[in-house]
């Protein structure tokens, strides 16, 4: 039997390391006493804490008399049969737990978290699924962004199968067309085959049990698109390399994406799209519920090629016109900082409903659609907006190439149904349920 653990060295506050040191046993709580240097005394302290995980895990009382000191001074288990060791440096401890004497070293390199990052030091020092790290988002808008994730390995004498297993705060899968099974932990196939290759570098074709925990994860994965995919109780362990990639935009694709195939894979061949929460939940007050409902965000265009390539045949839009008016013009993705031309849309559908000019510049001249929306209301031209909405679909069957037949419903300022296109019942017989 052999475990090994890795703890960050991280204290957000002097309480904090304070709070922590008076978790460890008094014997060791004198050793830290006696360092000099902050950074060396917080390894000391993480390291502690550590040790103090690793025996209330396997049951053992972390207490005073439960340690001995060996001929040169070093603590040991009183406990047969059970032996431990113990390193720090940089910004991590490390602690080994076996039935056998057993060792662990872990050291600091230059640009520690670059090396990190392309898992060199792992090679080096420990195999990959026995990282214990606080995760780095990068400059994605991450809610796990220092996160603490905690794995642990357990070898076995016989030879057979790496099975990976989700602890506290990893979800669980619970609907079919996601790339794990139901039943299983949310752990997709690559991160399963990058732990896979490290550990059977070192133990050949021994068997091994992976264990994955995220602590807090359980409260995190609400505010993520777990629940939506049908993955509860936790988060999911991500990702095809190891390496954060600074691109928000993309990981929010690959999200929808995610849940897109999801759907496809069950068969769907209609699907709503809203733009968010407020849209998703005047849709079903209005007409009940959907098939499928997918939040897309600003990534109409996009969301529509990958539901095409997918055979959906019936797609429907929902959402604020404030939003949606962009698509009646051709903008494919309405994120402010791709395109507006949201007033000027406006005021090009009311010229051609003959509004003089005088109107158009006061409709030019608004700052915000719903202010324009007034004025098109005061000078009776409502019926606009079923001509944008009808516009805004020949946009969208035009990027699904004539594959799909695309509805688009407006929303005004109080979630009520503004304006729809001419196919809207056909496409809204299709969604529902």
């Amino acid at each position: 039997m052999l475990k090994l653990y890795i703890r960050p060295v991280c204290f957000q506050c002097p309480e904090e390391e304070e709070n922590s040191l008076s978790l460890l046993v008094e014997s060791r709580r004198e050793k830290v006493r006696t360092i000099k240097g902050k950074e060396n005394r917080s390894r000391s302290i993480a390291a502690g804490l550590l040790l103090r995980h690793m025996l209330l895990e396997e049951q053992i009382p972390y207490a005073e008399e439960s340690f001995g000191l060996e001929g040169h001074g070093k603590p040991r288990l009183k406990k047969d049969g059970v032996f431990f060791n113990l390193s720090h440096a940089g910004a991590y401890a490390v602690g080994a737990l076996s039935d056998v004497p057993v060792g662990v070293d872990v050291e600091q390199q230059n640009r520690f978290w670059q090396e990190a990052r392309n898992r060199k030091l792992a090679k080096r020092i420990l195999t990959e699924a026995e990282w214990n790290w606080w995760k780095d988002a990068g400059d994605d808008p991450d809610v796990t962004n220092g996160s603490e994730i905690v794995t642990k390995v357990e070898l076995f004498e016989e030879e057979g199968d790496i099975s990976f297993f989700g602890g506290e705060g990893v979800g669980t899968i619970t609907q079919e067309g996601l790339k794990i099974p139901p039943g299983q932990p949310a752990i997709n196939p690559v991160p399963r085959q990058m732990a896979e290759k490290a550990i059977r570098k070192i133990i050949g074709n021994k068997k091994a049990n992976v264990t994955v925990s995220i602590p807090g994860g359980k409260e995190l994965a609400k505010k993520t698109f777990n629940p939506r995919l049908g993955i509860v109780d936790g988060l999911s362990v991500l990702g095809t390399t190891g390496i954060v990639r600074p691109m928000s935009e993309e990981a929010m694709k690959d999200s929808l994406i995610a849940e897109l195939d999801m759907y496809a894979k069950q068969g769907h061949k209609t699907i709503l799209f809203v733009l968010g929460g407020t849209g998703e939940t005047a849709l079903k007050e209005q007409y009940g519920e959907f098939q499928c409902i997918l939040q897309v965000s600003n990534y109409i265009g996009f969301m529509i090629e990958e539901a095409v390539e997918r055979g959906f045949t019936d797609i429907l839009i929902g959402g604020f016109v404030g939003k949606l008016v962009k698509v009646a013009s051709g903008t494919m993705n309405t994120h402010s900082h791709v395109a507006d031309g949201r007033i000027e849309t406006i005021c090009t559908h009311a010229a051609l409903h003959g509004a003089p000019t005088s109107v158009i510049k006061k409709i030019y001249d608004c700052l915000t659609t719903k202010a324009a929306m007034k004025i098109v209301e005061e000078e009776g031209l409502m019926d606009i907006w079923p001509d944008m909405a009808q516009k805004a679909s020949e946009y969208c069957e035009k990027t699904a190439h004539k594959m799909a037949r695309v509805g688009i419903i407006f929303l005004d300022g109080q979630n009520e149904i503004l304006a729809a296109s001419e196919n809207i019942k056909e496409v809204l017989s299709a969604c529902r349920k």
